[in-house]
C-alpha cells in the first residue's frame, strides 16, 4: 500500500486533486500557503534550498493545470505573479519549467491544444519576466508562437552571428590597417642602445605602449624575442625583462614552436643560426626547459640512430671495398662524393646542440647527447667546434700558467662572457681533471677540427709531468720513469683516446706529429708500442670518420707503392712522407709487408724515409717488431736449412733503413 501511495503521488503531484477543482475558492490559498511552507528562509537562494525539488513540482504541476485547460489562462498567470511578487527568484523557476514544457509538448502528437495554451500562457506572463532572461533560456520557436518575438527567424540569424563572434572568431591583426606607429616606437626602444637602461623602465615603456596604442601583447612579446635574437650579447638585459614581462611561459612556447615548425615545412629553408642561439640562452637561463622545447625539434631521435647505424654499415663496406678490385662506374664514385653534401643541414637537435655548447652550456648539451648517439652528434663539424671552443675557455686559466712559453710572448684569452652560466674554468691542474677531462673525451677524435687545441693540452701535460722545452730530440738522455707522477695515467688516455686518433685525421700535419712526440718520447717504449698497437688497430674501427680515413689511407699508399721506383724515388718519397705523417701505423704495416716480397723496393722506400718525422720513426720500429713476430710466417724455408725470403728481405732493410738513419731505438730492436 505504500509502494502504491508513493507511486500516485508521484504520478498526481505535491497535491490533491481537490485543490485543482477547488482552485477559485479554496485551492489558490491551500496552493500559495503550501509553497510559502517550503521557504523557511527568505534571505536564503532558492537553489540552496533543502525544499527546491519540492518548490519546482509545484510550479511544474500549476503550469500544466493550465495547459492542460483545468485551470484558465488568467488563473495560472496571476497566480505565478504573486510567487515572482512573493520572492523575485522564482522568476529563474518559472522560465526553467516552461523551457521543460515546451519540449514536453513538442515529443506529444495530435495536441495542438496543449501547445497553444502554453504559448498563450508564456505571453501573458512575459509581463512579469525579465526579457533578457526569458530570450536567453528560451526556444525561438516558443518565442514565436508567443509574440515575445515577431520574426523567429531573423532572431535566431542574429543571435547564431553574435554568439559567432563573441566565442569563435578570432581577431585579427592586419599589419596594413594597423596603425604601426606603435610598434615602430617599441622596435626603436629595444634596438638602441641598451647600456646603463633598465628593466623597470623599459618595462614601462612597452605598458605605456600597448595601453596607448592598442598593441597586440603575443606581437609585442615576438618583438622582444626578435631584438633578442638579433642582439644576443645583450642577454643579461633581455633575460630580466622577460622574466618581468612573462606573466606564464605558455605564449612564449607557442611562438617558438611556429618559428622552428616554420622551418620544417619545405625543404629549401634552414633553421638560422640565431634563432638556436636564441633559444639556447632561454634554455640555459631558466625561461624555459629543455623538455619543453626537445620534442618539437626534427627529425626524430629514431631517424637519427637509423642514419648514424646506416652510416656506420657504409664506412665499413667502404673499407672492405678497398681491398678488393674496383667496379664502380662513373655515377658511383659522384654519389660518393655528393655523400653527405646536403645531409643533416637542417637538423634542428644538432643545431640545438651546437648552441647550447657555444654559450657554454656543456650539462645541457650532455643531457641531448645521452638521448642520441653521441658519435652522431659530435660528427657534426658545427657541434665538435664548439665543444672546442668551450674546452678553450675552461683550460684558459691553467693553460696560462703551464704552458711554458715566456712571458714576451702574448697568447690570446679565451674567456667567458660576463655574466653568462658556464661550467667552472680550471685554475688548478686538479680543476683541469674535473672539469676539461670530460669534455676532452667525450669530445676524442674530433678534437681534429681545432689543432691548436691539442697543442695546449700538450703543453699543459708536458709541465704535468715535468718535461722541459730545452730537452734535445737527439741527445740520448737516461730514461725517467714518469710513471710516479700524478697525471700520467691521464696523459696516456689523452694520448689513446684523443691526440693520436685526430693525427689520423689531420692531413700531412708534421709539427703535430712533432709535437706529439716531444711528449710521448718520454713514455718507456713498453708504453708506446701499446698506444701504437690500440692507434693501428682498434682505433681505427671505433668511428666512421676514422675507419674512412683509414680506407682513404689505403687507396693512397697502394697507388704510391704502385708508382715507387729509382727513377721517381723524390716525387714519390715525398708523397709518401706526407702520408706518414698521419697514420704511420698502417702506412708501414703495408710498407713491410710489400718490401718483405719486392726486394727491388727496398732502396726507393729507404731514400723515401729522410721526409719522415721523429714519431714515424718510432712507430716504423714498432712495425718491423710486429712483423717480425708474426707467428702465420716460417722463419726458414720448407727445406729448413735456409731463412725464408721475406725475413732476408727484412732483415736487409732494417739494416739500410738504420744504417742511413741512426736512431736509438735501433738497438732496441736489435734486442728485441
Amino acid at each position: 500500500l505504500l509502494l502504491l501511495d508513493s507511486l500516485l503521488q508521484e504520478k498526481m503531484g505535491i497535491l490533491s486533486e481537490e485543490i485543482w477543482t477547488e482552485w477559485e475558492k479554496v485551492g489558490k490559498a491551500k496552493f500559495v500557503e503550501t509553497f510559502e511552507g517550503y521557504i523557511v528562509d527568505k534571505k536564503e537562494g532558492i537553489v540552496s534550498n533543502g525544499n527546491f525539488k519540492e518548490i519546482h513540482r509545484l510550479i511544474y504541476d500549476l503550469l500544466w493545470q493550465g495547459i492542460k485547460g483545468q485551470l484558465s489562462c488568467g488563473s495560472v498567470v496571476s497566480c505565478m505573479a504573486e510567487l515572482i511578487a512573493h520572492n523575485t527568484e522564482i522568476a529563474n523557476v518559472i522560465v526553467d519549467v516552461i523551457a521543460l514544457a515546451d519540449t514536453e509538448t513538442q515529443v506529444e502528437e495530435g495536441k495542438k491544444d496543449d501547445r497553444s495554451r502554453l504559448a498563450a500562457i508564456v505571453r501573458e506572463v512575459h509581463r512579469f519576466l525579465s526579457d533578457g532572461l526569458v530570450k536567453e533560456r528560451l526556444e525561438f520557436d516558443l518565442m514565436g508562437e508567443s509574440s515575445i518575438v515577431r520574426q523567429p527567424k531573423k532572431f535566431f540569424n542574429t543571435v547564431i552571428k553574435l554568439k559567432t563572434k563573441l566565442f569563435y572568431k578570432q581577431q585579427k591583426f592586419n599589419l596594413f590597417r594597423e596603425e604601426s606607429e606603435g610598434y615602430a616606437k617599441l622596435i626603436t626602444e629595444l634596438n638602441g642602445d641598451l647600456t646603463g637602461v633598465s628593466n623597470e623602465y623599459i618595462l614601462e615603456v612597452i605598458k605605456s605602449l600597448i595601453g596607448y596604442f592598442n598593441l597586440d601583447p603575443n606581437r609585442v612579446l615576438d618583438i622582444i624575442l626578435e631584438s633578442f635574437e638579433s642582439q644576443p650579447l645583450e642577454f643579461q638585459f633581455f633575460v630580466g625583462l622577460l622574466n618581468a614581462f612573462l606573466s606564464d611561459r605558455d605564449t612564449l612556447k607557442e611562438l617558438l614552436h611556429f618559428k622552428f615548425s616554420y622551418f620544417t615545412q619545405s625543404e629549401d629553408e634552414i633553421t638560422s643560426e640565431s634563432l638556436y642561439h636564441l633559444t639556447a640562452l632561454l634554455i640555459q637561463h631558466g625561461i624555459l626547459n629543455l623538455d619543453d622545447v626537445y620534442p618539437w625539434l626534427s627529425p626524430s631521435d629514431s631517424s637519427l640512430v637509423a642514419v648514424w647505424d646506416k652510416e656506420l654499415g657504409e664506412a665499413r663496406e667502404y673499407l672492405r671495398k678497398i681491398n678488393i678490385v674496383s667496379t664502380k662506374g662513373p655515377e658511383d664514385e659522384d654519389k660518393d662524393k655528393s655523400r653527405g653534401k646536403n645531409e643533416n643541414r637542417n637538423n634542428q637537435k644538432i643545431g640545438l646542440l651546437a648552441a647550447l655548447f657555444k654559450v657554454g652550456s656543456w650539462e645541457l648539451g650532455e643531457k641531448i647527447m645521452e638521448t642520441l648517439p653521441a658519435d652522431f652528434c659530435l660528427n657534426q663539424p658545427k657541434v665538435s667546434s664548439a665543444l672546442c671552443d668551450l674546452i678553450h675557455k675552461t683550460i684558459d686559466p691553467v693553460y696560462h700558467q703551464y704552458s711554458g712559453l715566456t712571458s714576451r710572448v702574448k697568447s690570446k684569452h679565451h674567456e667567458h662572457r660576463p655574466g653568462s652560466i658556464h661550467p667552472p674554468v680550471a685554475k688548478t691542474l686538479q680543476d683541469l681533471r674535473t672539469h676539461a677531462y670530460p669534455m676532452l673525451q667525450t669530445l676524442g677524435p674530433y678534437a681534429h677540427r681545432d689543432p691548436t687545441l691539442i697543442i695546449k693540452m700538450i703543453r699543459i701535460y708536458k709541465c704535468c709531468l715535468g718535461i722541459k722545452r730545452t730537452d734535445s730530440y737527439d741527445q740520448d738522455n737516461k730514461f725517467k720513469d714518469l710513471s710516479d707522477k700524478e697525471f700520467y695515467y691521464d696523459v696516456f688516455t689523452m694520448l689513446e683516446e684523443v691526440f693520436l686518433p685526430s693525427l689520423s685525421l689531420l692531413t700531412a700535419n708534421c709539427c703535430m706529429a712533432e709535437e706529439i712526440w716531444s711528449l710521448i718520447r718520454h713514455f718507456p717504449y713498453q708504453h708506446r708500442y701499446r698506444l701504437y698497437d690500440s692507434w693501428k688497430g682498434d682505433c681505427m674501427t671505433t668511428h666512421p670518420i676514422l675507419i674512412r680515413a683509414k680506407a682513404s689511407t689505403f687507396e693512397s699508399i697502394k697507388r704510391i707503392m704502385k708508382k715507387m721506383s729509382k727513377e721517381n724515388v723524390k716525387h714519390t718519397g715525398r708523397q709518401l712522407g706526407k702520408l706518414s705523417h698521419s697514420s704511420p701505423g698502417l702506412i708501414f704495416a703495408y710498407v713491410l709487408s710489400q718490401v718483405q716480397v719486392a726486394d727491388n723496393l727496398i732502396g726507393p722506400v729507404v731514400d723515401s724515409m729522410k721526409y719522415m718525422t721523429n714519431l714515424s720513426f718510432d712507430v716504423l720500429g714498432f712495425c718491423i717488431i710486429e712483423s717480425l713476430n708474426d707467428p702465420d710466417k716460417s722463419r726458414t724455408k720448407t727445406d729448413g736449412t735456409s731463412i725464408s725470403m721475406w725475413l732476408g728481405n727484412l732483415a736487409f732493410f732494417c739494416g739500410a733503413v738504420f744504417k742511413k738513419y741512426p736512431r736509438s731505438e735501433e738497438r732496441r730492436v736489435g734486442k728485441e
